[in-house]
This record gives C-alpha cells, sequence and structure tokens, in this order.
C-alpha cells in the first residue's frame, strides 16, 4: 500500500481505458532486484528484514491485462493479407517529468501465438510525442505485425468445395 503504482491509459482502445478500472490484480506480480547493501538493522526492524534505499532496489511491476483495441484492417490483398496493429499507452499523471516507458522483454511471437486467422510474424516499438492543449506528452507505440495463415482457409473453403462437387 506503501508503493507507488503508475496508472496506465490506453489509447487506441473503443474508449480509452485506465488501469485503475480494470481488476488486473490477481494477474500482476512485483520483482525486487538488489543493486545494492541493505541499510544497517535498527532496533525498529526485526531482523529478518532488511530495508533498501531507493537506487540499491529496483521494483519492477508486470500486470497482465485483457483489452480489445481498435486497429484499421487492409484486406486489398486477401487472403495473403498483413496487417499493422498497434497498442498505443501512455502514464496517466499531469506531471511525466522523471517518468519514462520502457518496454521489457517484446518477444511477444511465442506469447501471442495466433489470433483468429492470423499470426503475429514481427513487433517493434517505438515513442510518439502527442501534443494535447499546453503540454506534450510521450506515448509507448507497440506494432504487431500479422498474417493471415492461409491453411485454415484453404480447409474451410476449398476442401468442401472440391469434396462437394
Amino acid at each position: 500500500s506503501r508503493i507507488w503504482i503508475p496508472t496506465f491509459k490506453f489509447l487506441n482502445t473503443e474508449s480509452i481505458v485506465l488501469t485503475s478500472q480494470l481488476s488486473s490484480e490477481m494477474y500482476s506480480f512485483i520483482l525486487v532486484n538488489k543493486i545494492g547493501p541493505p541499510l544497517p538493522v535498527t532496533g525498529k526492524h526485526a531482523q529478518k528484514d532488511f530495508v533498501y534505499e531507493g537506487m540499491s532496489a529496483v521494483l519492477t511491476k508486470t500486470s497482465e491485462y485483457d483489452l480489445s483495441f481498435m486497429c484499421d484492417f487492409d484486406f486489398q490483398f486477401y487472403p495473403f493479407d498483413v496487417q499493422n496493429c498497434t497498442i498505443m499507452m501512455t502514464i496517466y499523471l499531469h506531471n511525466k517529468t522523471y517518468i519514462q516507458l520502457v518496454p521489457g522483454n517484446l518477444n511477444l511471437n511465442q506469447e501471442i501465438g495466433s489470433i483468429g486467422d492470423y499470426r503475429l510474424i514481427a513487433s517493434d516499438y517505438n515513442y510518439i510525442h502527442i501534443s494535447h492543449f499546453s503540454s506534450t506528452y510521450q506515448v509507448l507505440s507497440v506494432s504487431l505485425i500479422l498474417e493471415r495463415d492461409i491453411n485454415p482457409l484453404i480447409l474451410r473453403t476449398f476442401v468442401p468445395y472440391y469434396v462437394l462437387n
């Protein structure tokens, strides 16, 4: 309860979603990477407790969210189409001076696998800056490149046609 956890804002959902509105704590965990020595033990703490200053330990919170994002698909080359779907997020704060979104492991191929008839073939991220009224804020944009898997399409469309004829 004493650890500040930022609220993220997902920008390209049907309605803008804040992580504080989601009940995802059951899919969250915090990792502690101790990079320095603990403070000396005083009479205030039990022997089993260790206290680290801010620079002596890095806390990483990982959360999993189940959201639907809006993507514009181009079916001009159907069934050999390749789509680019983007996830855009920022930190929901008035003062973002001391905070930067840093994506960790972006190896999503194994985690996502396939989405409907599409399979993930590449992923990338970049930062964009958006001006809104008198302030500019940083947005983390994660691009997912999806390629249609035509094998299910052939099995659903062409094989039944030839079997029936």
